[in-house]
């Protein structure tokens, strides 16, 4: 059991990983928000600059259509903050409330001062790229336990929250959409390995695979099984992070607080124990698939880390557990089904076995 939490060290966040993750997620929708904000603005200026025009028939369709507009706006807006008022009231479990409440220059001074913290430890400066990709991947304003939106609205500018968080994070401007662009490129890839055609909103991310998949019990209780924790949730982090959902309190042994898995470290962590087919196939392939991608995309990032110059060794060290675990799960999964008992899902465990072949290239390249 010691040995499983030593391998999945890399994926551990405690309470001050959650507070930045739930923090960036909440900037992240509050900068949506206020992107509406400023549209408003700019609408009011419009109707000042046609109101002063004469009462032509041009005029008059522009003003209608300017109306539309800000009609549609401000009802995304009452239920973007809908959305964002439901998770904080769940998330008053796991966040202290102080920290609930911050926002703007309050909000950013607060990540800043988490980023700063984190820079200064070698392994926790690491893991602030797992922080970044959960908050980048995160499927905010959808349907949800708390929140049934009958026509949730979309995240209006992506792109430039991928790179402001990434600014935050003490990263270049590049990184999250790096992330996103090859998150996206896995998911492509395995919907051609399904003969799936996944549809893709504005946001970009495959929403519906990320929405599908951010979020999986069957992997808390096979962990939680596994480590000998009845009751542990172990999450690949998401909606849960704004309190959408439960989140593992006092796991793996850790004196108190809140401890974590992100990443992809939960489906990893089968890779110690029996039963790793059964287990699996009670997950969706959406969520086998974004697990799976993020930890790529967490190897592709410790690679070149390493041929950053730095001198420390955690990259290497971390790096090297992540490809040993990932061959461990892959092997034990590919065990299974062959010595199997049970009768699986023939065409679901070829499409796990997709995923795994397909990331196991991209571990091999990196």
């Amino acid at each position: 059991m010691d040995n499983i939490r030593e391998n999945l060290s890399d994926f551990i966040i405690d309470e001050k990983g959650n507070e930045l993750l739930f923090l960036l997620i909440k900037y992240r929708i509050e900068y949506d928000i206020e992107k509406h904000v400023q549209e408003l603005n700019d609408f009011r200026k419009t109707r000042r600059a046609l109101a002063s025009k004469q009462n032509a028939f041009f005029d008059k369709l522009k003003r209608k259509n300017v109306d539309r507009k800000d009609k549609r706006i401000r009802q995304d807006m009452r239920q973007k903050r809908a959305w964002l008022a439901a998770g904080l009231r769940s998330a008053s479990k796991n966040i202290e409330e102080s920290k609930l409440g911050l926002t703007g220059d309050s909000l950013v001074q607060e990540i800043k001062l988490i980023v700063a913290s984190f820079q200064t430890d070698p392994a926790l400066r690491l893991k602030l790229f797992l922080i970044l990709q959960e908050a980048i991947l995160t499927p905010i304003f959808s349907a949800n336990e708390e929140m049934k939106l009958p026509d949730a609205p979309k995240e209006k500018y992506p792109k430039l929250s991928q790179e402001a968080l990434s600014k935050l994070c003490g990263f270049q401007p590049e990184m999250g959409k790096q992330i996103y662009k090859d998150t996206t490129k896995f998911i492509n890839d395995c919907a051609e390995l399904w003969k799936k055609v996944f549809k893709y909103s504005v946001y970009g991310t495959a929403v519906a695979v990320l929405a599908a998949g951010v979020l999986t019990p069957t992997i808390a209780v096979s962990i939680g099984s596994l480590m000998g924790l009845k009751g542990a949730a172990a999450y690949t982090a998401g909606l849960a992070f704004l309190g959408f959902g439960s989140i593992a309190s006092g796991g793996f042994g850790m004196a108190g607080g809140l401890t974590v898995l992100i990443g992809g470290g939960a489906l990893l962590g089968l890779s110690g124990g029996s039963g790793v087919a059964v287990a699996i196939s009670k997950m969706s392939k959406e969520a086998i698939a974004v697990s799976v991608a993020k930890i790529a995309n967490y190897a592709r990032f410790l690679s070149e880390d390493l041929g950053s110059g730095r001198s420390d060794m955690k990259p290497m060290e971390s790096l090297k557990r992540i490809k040993r675990e990932f061959v461990r799960l892959k092997y034990n999964f590919e065990s299974d089904l062959l010595l199997q008992e049970q009768d699986l899902d023939s065409k679901k465990n070829a499409s796990t076995l997709n995923i795994l072949h397909k990331a196991l290239e991209r571990l091999i390249e990196s």
